[in-house]
């Protein structure tokens, strides 16, 4: 039985819902699985890998290109919501980013947050992760096909942490787990014994079809970098509770990580910033 992601107030996140597809525009009415995301707040604050939200830069211009997340609310609505934001770690592969909200004109559909840990997994602690990989470019240029997109669960243990400069393209503190992390998953919530999010999926290595088949590595990055990322994260929407518990002089202002956390926006379990 799959164990089921827990929000701060005990339910299950739906995959849909709380776990989302990244997707980039090719062009107009085409779209592209570049990754996977989850939502860490309430108002559309989402936390992926950091290669997934550089591959929406347009270079050129060195600013945020057109992308989006496609959500599924509890299967009675698809969502597409503009990422309007994104805060990239120049630490570790991990990335923030935030879509238009909601919650002002559909006051009863907040996202669903998980909770996150900071706590590093036992060895051999079971690991799970739902993600959007290998699917197909999104065209709704064809007015006769029906584009579709899939998810799916993956499940795995965690092995060790893996120290600095002890890999070639992970060079930073890292965790090897045995889930199978394929193109899309990159920026995956990978989710503890507890249902709690301790990691992001960083990169996987591919053994389908030669000796090693079945025996997945991955390479996952600890949440704890997140709070390294002292730059602006997020600025909170006015409707919200959440904005009531920033300090007047801080309300309209744009908020780090920590501040986040402090103010009760960002649910983290057994943890005080």
């Amino acid at each position: 039985m799959t164990p089921a992601a827990q929000s701060g107030d005990g339910n299950t996140i739906a995959p849909g819902s709380g776990v989302v597809p990244i997707l980039k525009q090719l062009q107009r009415g085409q779209l592209k699985v570049v990754g996977t995301g989850f939502y860490i707040t309430r108002y559309g604050l989402f936390a992926t890998a950091a290669h997934v939200l550089s591959d929406l830069a347009e270079m050129d211009r060195m600013e945020l290109g057109v992308g989006y997340v496609l959500e599924d609310r509890d299967g009675d609505e698809l969502v597409i919501r503009r990422i309007t934001f994104a805060s990239i770690s120049n630490v570790a592969d991990v990335a923030l980013g935030q879509v238009e909200n909601t919650i002002g004109n559909k006051p009863g559909t907040p996202n669903r947050r998980a909770r996150l840990s900071f706590v590093t997994p036992t060895e051999g602690e079971r690991l799970t992760t739902y993600a959007y990989p290998e699917n197909e470019i999104l065209d709704f240029t064809m007015s006769d096909q029906h584009p579709t997109l899939s998810g799916d669960y993956f499940e795995g243990v965690f092995e060790r942490q893996v120290p600095p400069a002890q890999h070639p393209f992970v060079p930073y503190p890292h965790y090897e787990t045995t889930l199978e992390i394929r193109s899309g998953a990159s920026g995956c919530p990978i989710f503890n014994s507890k249902g709690e999010v301790a990691a992001i999926s960083c990169r996987g290595w591919d053994f389908r079809g030669g000796e090693h088949e079945n025996n997945n590595l991955s390479s996952v990055i600890p949440l704890g970098y997140l709070l390294s990322m002292n730059e602006t994260c997020a600025r909170p929407v006015a409707t919200t509770w959440e904005n009531e518990q920033i300090p007047r002089s801080r309300r309209g202002s744009t908020l780090s990580f920590g501040e986040l956390v402090a103010y009760g926006h960002v649910d983290v379990g057994m943890f005080r910033y």
